[in-house]
């Protein structure tokens, strides 16, 4: 088992149950063993008290049954907050979601694959979803048709587009819009991602149904946005690596939120229609809750990674590495990559401490 990043030993879970994620059960657990303590001291100081005195008064009977109240009220945190399940109510029941996904061909290996992030759709207590994955570029993706067929999974489909020169501004937008067009008419919500990207298994249960857009907070390798001197260097993350989704130009994140997809159809949006700047999404969602009023419902949990990201990289067992213009870009490389690097004396190690947690970076010396 692959350690989390972020949490103690007893919250460790694996990557492909949602490794690098905050884990629910562990949460609890750190929540009802405190608790639970706190209780054992109390009660065995109780019965230190109430067996010193044969005499049984009125107040050590109230004692004796404050102790078995207090044995009964730890049996039900231990067993029921430990091994917590989701209501049904969470589980089904809010419609189809309609995840479409952006792919390329570096996706097919390394670190961040597509099977990867398909595989967290898998795996999510929301069972209503389909997912339409489509080709962003002309390069040739062979492994694209076997990735799908091989993870076995009738919600997974391919859409052929076809092959189109990929822009940096355009960033296959309206390409994005095309494929949104496919979504099944029973889908009532909306989520576009890349395929580089991974999901908590809890993300689509937050959905709410009675709002417009639900959002979720996310692990990003964007930080401290208006501070590049402080961006260069690996310190950046020591204020963390989850930022909270604001639902606003450079405050989100395309994959961070979903959408009903029946306003969306009402309404007629389209991310092409936005200024082609690559931040489109940013835009529109801007648009979305400050000019359509959109119902917002925010969720202050961290349930996806925008890959690549410093903490899924060393979750995955690699080490992040700073470089590149603007200077808050970085990549994950391997092991021994970064040993190279950093023996040709072109990189600083950085080891940062989060929440009891280690975070291993490098940057240009």
């Amino acid at each position: 088992m692959k350690k989390h990043p972020l949490l103690p030993i007893r919250q460790q879970i694996r990557y492909r149950h949602g490794q690098g994620f905050e884990s629910v059960r562990g949460k609890f657990s750190i929540f009802s063993t405190s608790f639970l303590n706190q209780i054992r001291m109390r009660a065995k100081g109780s019965m230190t008290s109430l067996f010193n005195n044969t005499s049984l008064s009125r107040n050590k009977l109230t004692t004796f049954g404050i102790l078995i109240f207090v044995v009964a009220a730890e049996f039900f945190l231990h067993h029921y907050l430990t091994n917590i399940s989701l209501p049904e109510s969470l589980v089904k029941g809010k419609g189809k979601v309609c995840v479409v996904v952006r792919t390329y061909h570096k996706h097919a290996s390394g670190y961040y694959r597509l099977v990867d992030s398909l595989t967290s759709l898998m795996q999510q207590t929301y069972t209503e979803w389909e997912a339409l994955v489509f080709q962003t570029d002309d390069v040739p993706f062979p492994e694209l048709e076997d990735i799908i067929a091989n993870l076995g999974d009738s919600r997974i489909r391919r859409l052929n587009l076809g092959l189109h020169r990929y822009s940096h501004g355009e960033s296959a937008y309206s390409l994005t819009d095309k494929a949104i067009t496919h979504c099944s008419e029973e889908s009532k919500w909306l989520v576009v991602t890349n395929g580089d990207n991974q999901y908590h298994p809890l993300f689509l249960s937050s959905i709410d149904a009675r709002s417009d857009v639900t959002t979720v907070n996310w692990y990003t390798r964007y930080s401290l946005m208006m501070r590049p001197k402080r961006e260069a260097l690996c310190s950046r993350w020591d204020g963390g690596t989850c930022r909270v989704n604001r639902f606003q130009f450079a405050r989100t994140d395309l994959g961070s939120v979903i959408l009903s997809l029946d306003r969306w159809r009402k309404e007629s949006l389209k991310f092409s229609e936005q200024v082609p700047n690559s931040m489109q999404d940013g835009q529109l969602y801007s648009r979305l809750r400050n000019e359509l009023l959109w119902k917002v419902h925010h969720v202050n949990r961290c349930l996806f990674h925008h890959n690549p990201n410093p903490r899924s990289c060393n979750a995955k067992g690699g080490i992040w590495k700073e470089h590149g213009s603007p200077p808050w870009e970085g990549l994950c490389v391997t092991p021994e990559e970064a040993a190279r690097d950093l023996e040709s004396g072109r990189y600083i190690a950085y080891h940062s401490t989060e929440e009891g947690s280690e975070l291993n970076c490098m940057y240009r010396s």
